[in-house]
């Protein structure tokens, strides 16, 4: 990406939006289905996300302001399976949670 830049493809982080629509109006028609360089930064961050980054991490490396704005952008491909069960497993053992409460009744 930072090749792209130095190359005059990509435009400037400060890229006032007169030249952005400048940039856009010299690409012309694409050709339906063609590549623009905004897939390539959907495509590195659903990398990111896959290789197990985390939220600050790609917070960081899309420049965003917030965490709050990846999530609203990129939350669907966080994995939804629930690891809290795993962690806790793996410190406590996997112990049935009733066992705990019953292995021991107190005289009544």
């Amino acid at each position: 990406m930072i090749q792209a830049r130095a190359a005059g493809l990509i435009p400037p982080e400060d890229a006032s939006p007169t030249l952005i629509e400048a940039a856009r109006a010299a690409l012309g028609d694409l050709p339906r289905g063609a590549m623009v360089f905004h897939d390539l930064r959907h495509y590195y961050t659903s990398l990111l996300i896959r290789r197990g980054a985390s939220v600050k991490v790609v917070q960081a490396r899309l420049g965003h302001k917030s965490a709050a704005e990846t999530l609203d952008t990129y939350s669907h491909l966080w994995p939804d399976d629930d690891r809290t069960r795993d962690a806790v497993d793996s410190v406590l053992g996997a112990v049935p949670a009733d066992s705990l409460r019953t292995a021991h009744p107190v005289a009544a």
